[in-house]
Parts: structure tokens; C-alpha cells; sequence
């Protein structure tokens, strides 16, 4: 286990199921006092994570002009998890608007707004913090739109 992050937040990239391990290095690993996951790029389901002991969770879409495409399916099966775990959402941007259901979504860069490829799902920005005292567990603050 890696010592010296007690007051710390640490977290860890996930792209897809291939590399799920990551979640429990993290975990189990270190002792840091919140810990969350930059799932992103997400290019491929995660059907095996485990949200054990995860304080936060932001989920993006791979970018630039080769940006591998992103599945809403995949989206909203993490934002469910979330949901039944307690564990703030944050949903960072489709990656390319191609990817986006909705390509008329205004908070895409392409549309005049600020996230690469837009950032709503089925209408909804979902933008939820976790508490940033680090000595609190769960229960995040929701700055959804």
C-alpha cells in the first residue's frame, strides 16, 4: 500500500472493462481519503467495476478528430451505478458531437458552448461534486443544469 496521502484525494483512468483492476489498486492500495475515477476516454463498456469505497466518478468521451465514439449505453449504465451507490456523477463531454444523440445540444464547443461535443444526456447537464471536505463520505453536492 502506498502511505503519505491521509489527507489526500487520489484517483485513477479508466477506459474500459480491460482495465477495471485499476479500481481496486486504487482502493485498496493507498490511503487517501477520497478517491475517485476519470473514466475517460470510456471507450468500451465497464460492466466490471466496482464502485466499492469510490468517492466520485467523471465520465468523458475521447476527443480530436480520431476520437473512438462513446455509447450512451455505457453512460447510463454508470450513471445508474452511481445512483444506487450514492457516489457523484460528473458527466465532462460527449468527446465529439457525432457521439452525441443530440446534435443540437448547446453546451456543445461546436454549438457555441464550452464541452467538446456537448455535455447533456437525454436533455440534462449532470455536473454533481462530491464534498470537498475530504473528511466527509458521500452525499455530493449537485451543480446540475
Amino acid at each position: 500500500a502506498v502511505a503519505g496521502f491521509d489527507e489526500s484525494e487520489l484517483s485513477v483512468t479508466v477506459e474500459n472493462n480491460d482495465v477495471c483492476h485499476r479500481v481496486g489498486l486504487l482502493r485498496d492500495g493507498c490511503s487517501a481519503k477520497m478517491k475517485w475515477l476519470s473514466i475517460e476516454p470510456l471507450i468500451g463498456p465497464v460492466p466490471d467495476i466496482r464502485l466499492l469505497d469510490i468517492d466520485w466518478v467523471v465520465v468523458g468521451g475521447e476527443s480530436g478528430a480520431r476520437g473512438r465514439p462513446m455509447q450512451k449505453e455505457w453512460i447510463d449504465d454508470l450513471h445508474s451505478l452511481c445512483i444506487r451507490r450514492g457516489i457523484p456523477f460528473f458527466f465532462k463531454q460527449w468527446g465529439r458531437l457525432c457521439n452525441n444523440p443530440d446534435t443540437t445540444d448547446p453546451t456543445a464547443k461546436e454549438k457555441g458552448g464550452t464541452a467538446k461535443g456537448g455535455m447533456r444526456i437525454d436533455g440534462q447537464v449532470r455536473t454533481s461534486f462530491p464534498n470537498w471536505d475530504i473528511g466527509l463520505k458521500k452525499g455530493g453536492r449537485d451543480r446540475g443544469r
